[in-house]
């Protein structure tokens, strides 16, 4: 799972069922945002770390790394990107080009979820 900024929303319901209901999958929970201290529900992020076994939170800080892509991905995940699920939430260009990456190599469509966030 990714997101950037406050489209780490539709993340936070999915981590309540993990807490509830413990799937036994391993997650990656990939948060990408300009600017530290601007980060929506991250506490709530942060406890769920602690109930939800299998849950790696990630902080990636655009502003210092870089835009995350799929180098960074598989870095972050230990590589093997193919047959894993890839849900993607953020602005409409970074979610078409990390889509885009993903399947490039190999990931199948089917695999990779954006998600449309819009407040409008």
């Amino acid at each position: 799972m990714g997101g950037r900024g406050i489209s780490i929303t539709p993340f936070l319901s999915l981590l309540q069922e993990e807490r509830r209901s413990p799937s036994g999958r391993k997650i990656f929970l990939i948060w990408s945002y300009l600017v530290h201290g601007e980060l929506p529900y991250e506490r709530e992020i942060v406890g769920s770390l602690e109930e939800a076994l299998g849950l790696t939170f990630v902080h990636w800080n655009s502003s210092e790394r870089g835009r995350i892509d799929v180098r960074a991905i598989s870095e972050l995940i230990g590589g093997g990107l193919d047959g894993r699920c890839f849900m993607i939430c953020g602005p409409r260009a970074m979610m078409r080009a990390l889509g885009r990456q993903l399947v490039s190599t190999g990931v199948a469509p089917s695999d990779v979820v954006l998600e449309d966030f819009n407040l409008v």
